[in-house]
């Protein structure tokens, strides 16, 4: 956020600065603050430019003028000190009823005490002690820098935004904003608000006029807070809304407190009085960025600032700036704002383990309070507690070392958006056997909630798996020295956990001997680990290699793999188990069905079986697989006896002897039924099949001999399918529809009659060994029949079934077959007694399964088989069905009949239908209705059938006690709409059957013809509809003459004049014979005759239905009927007036269609068929007479001649006088008619388009009055008073000037119109009719023109400033006297507009030929016009803006100009001079160059001392500072050389390095004009660079020259210091001091002024303290004869310019000492360099010679005067030493 603060420092810009922010607040709408006129204006409204910084709160702090303290009576200050209010006054002030215990005085003043306490303030002070009064709150003036304080007030709110007490930061920035008595803040709070703040030791009436923050639950709605926060928009008091709603009884405010009360809270802001009351009061709701009410903020009892006078109410300056602040708010507060009082974690989260089978989690779920359903970022903090209470979560626990984690965005719950929203989050990674405590919290970007109570402690200590209650451990022995351990899967703590780890631990006997027999290693050894999920029935854990001679108990131990603790935990222990010792007994092999056998897969290394298993024998194998190889598979066959010869002898089946299976003959296969698998074999010997009845089998042991039982005598072929099978459909009103299938098997006593032992009877008799049959059976036929009984056999004992639908076309995909579930053999079918004998048993069986004839004509196919209990027979096919029922018939000639026709019922009769099936009797009928639309008989129908019948009813014919039909059969349809047309049918259905065969097996009969409507209506006849318009007749002479004198007389008779259209038609009414009621109702439908200009006919215009009354109780005024009974007819006649027809028609001639209704019903005939008479609406205007002609003269402003016209005047004419005869009477009104009417008089001016072709087509469009005129525009029209056409005289009107356009050509045109004399006019044709003229003025009218004022010379933009070539920028203004600019560009267009330019010379050529000097405003010099006046080409102006008043003229071929605008013959007078071009100075070079910039340097004058010198052109030159700093000056001469007509304001300097790109610096004001030169300085250049410089000087216009050529480089640098002329004379001296100490003394280096490198001089600047020299660095070097250097020493010295230094400083001396070997001969050398630049020239002395120890000094008796450096501190008296050599050296 980016906060603006206006900087309260004075600054010279102040004043454009509170300009600006005045704009600024006006644009938001905060009308008052700009301030007052006659007001100061504060340090805030004239603040200087804006700063933009961050602020704490000390910096937030207010700083208002505090007002200066009022004098106060002893009651307390009243309104404007000691003034009362007057009785306008009072009556302003809303009256508040006295409350219990309060008194009213009815003087001018009302106050308000309580009779126990005192009203003065000596009686107030006895009660309780002083108290110190507040200082008054700082604010504001009223309306003045409301922008300020709104922003000062954000600034502080936007730093509070995220804390809860920013509520009370508000109080006082809102005071600051509106001033005030009190502030109160109602703040929404979450739930019901807590009242934990002590409020002092005061009465319960003055808590809430003391508390500042409320909070509220809910938003009351009685109150004014409550009805701001719900309607959203500010409240006031006084207001009609307030008076309505009595806010005012509710309020309690700071108003009316005492003074000086003790109770009272010390509350900011300004003490009110014991008098004061509720004046006025302002209800503002406060927005979070959502729109969400947060709070409202209510301001009591306005005030002045400073003076704090009381104000009535709140100003719209005022409700301004508080909306402005509710805006910004809203802008501040986030969304969702979770400050709010009660905002918090409503309840502890819930939690709850989620475990799966590697992870341990918590899911947590919480909830929000509603108010927040924004999306928010959740967070959990969690950790481990330690104490056991689960009631102990209540205390606060150490949270110090607890994990964060975030949760992210989260969406709440399905469901729980109604109410709180409901969150939950799994936290996962938890630890095992710890307690756990989650705590919530959510949070947006600026703020959070605190976090919610710890949760209840959740355990994650895991149960380990146990088992399912009493369960024990069962152990199947398998073989002698293996076992199976089976138990049922054990149970988890939770169902996430489905993975258990088992382990199976063997235990032996407790005998010592015995366990170490079994175990070598321990008494317990586990025998099997493995992990389960437990989707298996029972756990199974097999054991082997164990000891059939020991006894064992197993354990059985679980835990979760990967979970929880790592022991296994014991659950079972099984009983001790010892193998058994017993004798084996072999099971008897028993045949198994095929059907049986759900999967089969090849043992363990067993071939493929071949061929199908249809042919085969399956026999369950339940021996052990260790044992096959020991047993021997034996079969036996029984055949069907031989037929003997003695029949005595009872017949006896033959049995074959044990016969034994070879091993190919079975195969190995396996059977897997539920989980569980069983071995079988499958023989397929050809000796068990072929020829044989029954088989037997059994197993014999090899070694010991021993058998088992035979198996059940069987059959081992499937039985036969069945024969002769057939399918048909049969239908029956019980049963419905069902599919009876037939056919023909093989008897239960088949096998006694193919043995011949029985001829008939069953087989339960013949067993039974009765006395019925003839031969007892043998045990075998006994055994063999009785286990055939049990469907061994080769007879079925069930069957099948199955269907599928037919493909419903060729070559589709075949459905598969839906196999039923198998059925007993149903009982055989008893034969007629007649029927021959036969072998078969014939069967019938039906299916009732509807939903195979749900679908109508479908075909479906059907199959059949017989089974056994051991084979399935192949299927048999019994052919296809189609669900197809012939529907039920009627005879011809029949027809359903509508009798007892009334209105909103019908009786239907119809003969009863006859079924076509048999078996069918009931049948229901479905009574059908189809509702016609209005426009004709067509049925409503949709892709060809109709979709619109609806079912009434369904009914059912009674067949009596006979059971016969009844003759015919009734219904009576009620509830029928009278105005609507019904047809009817029956539908006749079988009841029977299912609803989708009975819907395409049903018949219809519908009526002939359908039911008409049989309300009561009205049909228009055709013949007789007339109609015609009448004028009424004139009114009496005196209203007539009441009229004419300007009365308003209505008239004759009370009726109002004009057209009056009669109508007559006649209508019929139905039924025939019907009453009609006496008032019926009738509408007219306006159809135009005549069709518009597009050929096409205007749309028909309905009018209003009117009443329409019999004639005998009409009461005159409305239309009436009469009923002629005999005719059954009526007749109608109404009158209307036209006037109220033509504001709904545009069409002048019309007919009229009718229709008539009842009112009462609101039903309507159709409308007539046949049109009225065509009717006249309008009537022709009057006409001019022949010959008229219109007399247009002109009126000139009377002071043209003097040159002074209005300011306003767009031309000079002052008025137009128009003259023309009366109007006659119009063609088809007789003339005695034209003089009972008034004639009105219209005057309209046209003013013609420039772009008109002819003037002579615009003139006859106006003669015929044509109204669509393209050509030309209305510039004036005015309707003259209606006066009696009976008046012969000439009319004169006069058209007022301004309503002209200038340079425009105008026609004048006088139309006339009829009046009643009651003032209504007659209608008229709206489309011009052949033959009528208006009268036009013969020629066209062109107003005399003004003179086009003087066009001004407009300054130039930033843009336009940069525009190459000579040109300038003209501002065009009205005509002379008028204001507005576009005058003379938009509304005199008939000329074109041409810029003139003349050209300006200097003062001296004027003089020299003769010209007249003309001063310019610039003050540059005088200039002259030369030359005449020459039109600028259109292509060289252009406009600029969307107006063209401001036009910019290039390609100026001059350079000094005046221009003037010329249009037509009117021309401007001249604009002041102006320069095309602004001039630029030319660079100096060479020699030129640094004399005169030296010269203009050091200050030199004009010969004969008329001024300083003044540089030729640009010069630049390389400054040098005190610190030997470099930059580059540039002078130039601040005045042009020749006189200009804009004087210069402004330069511009750019640099660049040479061949680089140019840097423009800032565009600089040049010096006043007083200056002769000017300068300026380059500082921010780089040293050792070469520059090149340009300028370009700007005029007050904002025109800028062309860049000057590049000025001679620049190289920024000195060059290095040289030896001076001065070490020539003696500069450098050396002084030996003693022997090991010399003294070198020389003159300062001398620094070049102009160097080869460069042309531009070296300048230095007095102002900046410089004396001609530089500061450098020296080097003194000191050699040794062989050339070593022996020392180095380096000092910083002046070094000095040798042509700028002056004289006074030739007498500074350098000194330096080195040290001096007195044995060793040495010379020195010195060098300079200036900045650590490079070395330059060096000198160097004449060797020293070597001096012995025993030598003395040298006497000096002459020694130089030597004076110290100005930089050294060396004293300038001659030092004492001795110097060798004396003589000078050269350098």
């Amino acid at each position: 956020m980016v906060v603006m603060l206006l900087d309260g420092r004075s600054s010279p810009g102040g004043a454009a600065a509170a300009a600006e922010h005045a704009a600024f607040s006006s644009s938001i709408g905060l009308g008052g603050s700009a301030g007052r006129a006659g007001e100061e204006t504060p340090a805030a409204a004239t603040a200087g430019p804006s700063l933009v910084r961050a602020m704490t709160e000390e910096q937030l702090t207010f700083h208002v003028p505090v007002p200066p303290p009022r004098p106060q009576s002893a009651r307390g200050r009243s309104f404007g000190g000691n003034r009362r209010l007057g009785p306008r006054q009072m009556a302003m002030v809303p009256r508040r009823p006295p409350g219990p215990g309060m008194t009213v005085n009815c003087d001018s003043t009302t106050s308000l005490r309580r009779p126990d306490r005192p009203s003065s303030a000596g009686a107030a002070r006895g009660k309780s002690p002083p108290r110190t009064p507040q200082p008054p709150v700082p604010a504001p003036k009223d309306g003045h820098d409301a922008m300020s304080a709104l922003v000062l007030a954000m600034l502080q709110i936007y730093d509070y935004r995220s804390k809860g007490d920013v509520w009370v930061k508000l109080l006082e920035p809102l005071r600051s904003l509106v001033p005030c008595e009190d502030v109160k803040i109602v703040v929404r709070s979450i739930g019901a608000p807590r009242e934990d703040i002590i409020m002092g030791p005061f009465d319960a009436e003055s808590r809430p006029r003391a508390r500042p923050i409320k909070l509220v639950e809910h938003w009351p709605q009685q109150r004014i807070e409550g009805h701001c926060a719900l309607t959203q928009r500010i409240c006031t008091i006084p207001s009609a809304e307030a008076e309505r709603q009595h806010w005012h009884q509710y309020e309690v405010s700071n108003c009316g407190r005492p003074v000086n009360c003790e109770s009272t809270p010390a509350i900011s802001g300004p003490l009110l009085s014991s008098s004061s009351y509720l004046r006025c009061l302002v209800a503002v709701p406060l927005f979070d960025a959502a729109g969400t009410v947060l709070a409202v903020v209510k301001l009591i009892n306005r005030r002045s600032w400073p003076e704090g006078h009381p104000r009535m109410e709140f100003s719209k300056a005022d409700l301004a700036a508080l909306s402005a602040f509710s805006a910004i708010f809203a802008c501040v507060m986030p969304s969702p704002y979770l400050g709010l009082p009660g905002a918090a974690i409503p309840r502890r989260p819930e939690v709850q383990l989620w475990l799966t089978d590697d992870s341990i989690g918590a899911l947590v779920r919480w909830q929000l309070q509603r108010e927040f359903r924004e999306k928010l970022v959740h967070e959990i903090l969690y950790g481990s507690v330690e104490y056991e209470d689960e009631y102990a979560a209540c205390r606060k626990p150490n949270q110090d070392h607890w994990n964060m984690l975030p949760c992210g965005i989260l969406e709440p719950l399905p469901g729980s958006e109604s109410y709180e929203p409901c969150f939950e989050y799994r936290v996962p990674g938890l630890q095992p056997g710890l307690r756990y405590a989650f705590s919530v919290r959510a949070r947006n970007l600026d703020m959070d909630l605190e976090w919610s109570e710890p949760s209840y402690k959740l355990s994650t200590f895991l149960v380990p798996p146990h088992p399912q209650g009493s369960e024990a451990v069962a152990l199947v022995p398998r073989t002698d020295n293996t076992v199976d351990i089976e138990w049922v899967p054990f149970q988890t703590c939770d169902p996430g956990l489905q993975l258990i780890e088992y382990r199976v631990v063997a235990m032996a006997d407790q005998d010592e001997a015995i366990r170490d027999s079994l175990f070598s290693d321990g008494v317990e050894q586990v025998v099997a680990v493995f992990i389960s999920d437990g989707s298996a029935d029972r756990e199974v854990a097999t054991v082997s290699c164990l000891q059939n001679t020991g006894t064992y108990t197993f354990a059985i131990e679980a835990r979760y793999p990967y979970l929880g603790t790592r022991s296994f935990t014991r659950a079972l222990v099984s009983d001790k188990y010892s193998f058994p010792t017993v004798d084996l007994t072999l099971p008897a092999p028993q045949p198994l069905a095929l059907d049986m056998v759900s999967t089969m897969s090849d043992a363990a290394g067993s071939p493929t079986i071949p061929g199908p298993l249809g042919s085969a024998v399956m026999v369950r194998w339940p021996y052990p697989a260790d044992l096959t190889p020991k047993l021997i598979l034996q079969y036996r066959t029984a055949s069907l006896p031989m037929q003997e010869s003695d029949p005595r002898v009872a017949p006896r089946m033959q049995i074959s002897a044990w016969n034994r299976l070879m091993p190919g003959d079975g195969k190995c296969a396996w059977l897997r039924q539920a989980n569980m698998s069983s071995e079988i074999r499958i023989l397929q010997d050809p000796g068990l099949v072929d020829g044989r009845l029954a088989v037997q089998l059994r197993v014999v042991m090899q070694q010991d001999s021993a058998v088992s039982p035979p198996s059940s005598w069987f059959h081992a072929r499937p039985p036969r399918p069945p024969e002769a099978v057939s399918s048909r459909l049969l239908c029956s009103d019980e049963a419905g529809v069902a599919l009876r299938l037939e056919w023909r098997a093989l008897p239960q006593d088949w096998l006694m009659s193919a043995a011949g032992l029985v001829e008939s009877g069953s087989l339960e008799a013949q067993v039974g060994g009765g006395s019925g049959g003839q031969h007892e059976l043998g045990p075998v036929s006994y055994a063999v029949c009785h286990d055939f009984s049990r469907g061994h056999g080769p007879n079925p004992t069930q069957f099948q079934v199955r269907l599928r639908f037919a493909a419903e076309r060729a070559g589709a995909a075949e459905e598969e077959w839906e196999e039923l579930p198998p059925q007993l053999l149903p009982p055989a079918v008893e034969q007629e007694p007649t029927a021959p004998l036969s072998r078969w048993s014939h069967h019938a069986w039906d299916l009732q399964d509807q939903r195979w004839f749900s679908r109508p004509d479908a075909v479906f196919e059907v199959q059949v088989r017989h089974g056994n209990a051991l084979f399935w027979s192949a299927w048999a096919n019994a052919g296809s069905v189609q669900a197809q029922v012939r529907p039920p018939t009627l005879a011809a000639g029949h027809a359903l009949r509508m009798e007892d026709i009334r209105t909103d019922s019908v009786r239907l009769l119809w003969p009863p239908f006859q079924p076509s099936e048999e078996g069918l009797r009931d049948l229901e009928y479905r009574i059908l209705c189809l509702e016609l639309p209005d426009g004709g008989d067509a049925r409503p129908e949709a892709g060809g059938r109709v979709v619109a019948w609806r079912t009434l009813d369904v009914v059912v014919a009674d067949y009596g006690e006979e059971g016969e039909p009844p003759a015919s059969l009734h219904y009576v349809v009620r509830s029928l709409l009278p105005d609507r047309r019904y047809l009817f049918g029956v539908e006749c259905r079988y009841l029977g059957l299912p609803s989708g065969l009975a819907a395409t097996a049903a018949s219809r009969l519908e009526a002939a013809e359908p039911l008409p409507r049989r309300a009561f209506s009205f049909t228009v006849l055709p013949d007789g509809f007339a109609a015609h318009a009448a004028l009424l007749a004139a009114p009496a002479p005196t209203a007539v003459a009441e009229l004419a004198a300007g009365g308003s007389g209505g008239s004759a008779g009370g009726r109002r004049g004009g057209l009056r259209l009669h109508l007559r038609w006649r209508f019929r009414v139905l039924p025939p014979g019907t009453p009609v009621p006496p008032v019926l109702a009738y509408q007219l439908c306006c159809v135009p005759a005549v069709p518009d200009r597009d050929g096409a006919l205007p749309p028909n215009v309905p009018l209003q239905p009117a009443l329409l009354v019999e004639r005998s109780r009409s009461q005159g005024g409305a239309a009436c009927f009469t009923v002629d009974r005999n005719r059954e007819g009526a007749s109608a006649e109404a009158e209307l007036c036209a006037s109220a027809i033509e504001t709904m028609v545009s069409a002048s001639r019309l007919q009229f269609v009718v229709r008539v209704g009842d009112p009462s019903s609101n039903t309507w005939s159709l409308w007539s068929e046949a049109l009225s008479d065509v009717v006249d609406l309008t009537v022709l205007p009057p006409v001019a007479p022949d010959g008229a002609v219109l007399q247009v003269s002109e009126e000139l402003w009377t002071a043209k001649q003097s040159g002074t016209l209005p300011r306003r005047a767009p031309h000079a004419v002052e008025a137009v006088n128009l003259a023309w005869p009366a109007f006659q009477a119009a063609p088809g009104l007789a003339p005695e008619q034209h003089l009972q009417l008034f004639v009105q008089y219209e005057v309209v001016v046209w003013r013609v388009d420039p772009a008109a072709s002819k003037l002579a087509e615009v003139q006859g469009l106006l003669r015929s009055r044509d109204s669509n005129v393209t050509d030309a525009l209305v510039v004036f029209r005015q309707a003259l008073q209606p006066g009696s056409a009976q008046a012969r005289e000439v009319h004169r009107f006069q058209v007022p000037g301004d309503s002209l356009h200038p340079g425009k050509h105008h026609y004048f045109q006088v139309v006339a119109r009829y009046f009643f004399p009651d003032g209504s006019p007659l209608p008229e044709p709206k489309e011009p009719v052949p033959g009528q003229v208006a009268l036009v003025s013969a020629e066209p009218y062109r107003p005399t023109p003004r003179n086009p004022g003087v066009p001004s010379l407009e300054p130039f933009s930033v843009e336009l400033g940069q525009t190459m070539g000579r040109c300038a920028i003209l501002q065009l203004h009205g005509e002379e006297g008028v204001d507005d600019p576009t005058a003379i560009t938009t509304d005199v267009a008939a000329e074109p507009l041409t810029i003139e330019v003349r050209e300006g010379r200097s003062s001296a050529w004027a003089s020299s030929t003769g010209g007249a000097a003309i001063g310019n405003e610039s003050g540059e010099g005088a200039i002259v016009a030369v030359g005449s006046w020459t039109a600028v080409p259109q292509q060289a102006v252009q406009a600029l803006g969307g107006d063209k008043t401001r036009l910019l003229v290039r390609d100026l071929a001059v350079q000094v100009c005046q221009f003037r605008v010329r249009r037509g013959v009117a021309e401007s007078r001249p604009s002041a001079f102006t320069d095309t071009c602004v001039w630029r100075p030319l660079p100096l070079v060479g020699d030129q160059l640094c004399a005169q910039m030296r010269s203009v340097a050091s200050g030199g004058r004009r010969p004969g001392g008329q001024g300083p010198l003044a540089l030729q052109g640009l010069g630049v030159a390389m400054g040098v500072g005190a610190d030997t700093t470099l930059f580059a000056r540039l002078m130039w001469p601040r005045h042009a050389p020749q006189a200009i007509a804009v004087s210069l304001s402004k330069y511009q300097v750019r640099y660049r390095t040479c061949g680089g790109e140019w840097h423009d610096l800032p565009m600089v004001d040049l010096p006043s004009s007083d200056a002769v030169m000017a300068e300026c300085q380059v500082s921010e250049l780089q040293y050792g660079h070469l520059y090149e410089f340009a300028l370009r000087l700007g005029n007050a216009l904002g025109r800028w020259s062309d860049w000057s050529p590049p000025t001679t480089p620049l190289r920024l640098e000195l060059p290095p210091p040289v030896p001076g002329r001065s070490m020539e004379r003696g500069g450098l001296r050396v002084a030996v001091v003693s022997s090991s100490k010399v003294k070198l003394v020389w003159r300062p280096f001398s620094v070049p002024c102009r160097s080869e490198r460069m042309e531009a001089p070296i300048l230095l600047d007095p102002c900046r303290g410089q004396r001609g020299n530089v500061c450098a660095d020296y080097e003194v070097i000191m050699h040794g004869e062989d050339g070593s250097v022996l020392a180095v020493v380096q000092r910083e010295a002046p070094a000095v310019f040798e042509d700028l230094h002056s004289d006074n400083e030739a007498a500074t001396w350098i000194e330096a000492d080195l040290p001096l070997e007195s044995q060793r001969s040495c010379s020195f050398e010195i060098r300079a360099r200036l900045r650590k630049g490079a070395w330059g020239a060096s000198v160097r002395s004449p060797p020293l010679p070597a001096r012995m120890p025993s030598s003395g000094p040298l006497a000096l008796t002459a020694p130089p005067a030597l004076g110290p450096p100005p930089h050294h501190p060396a004293p300038r008296e001659e030092p004492v030493a001795h110097l060798y050599p004396t003589e000078p050296i050269a350098a």
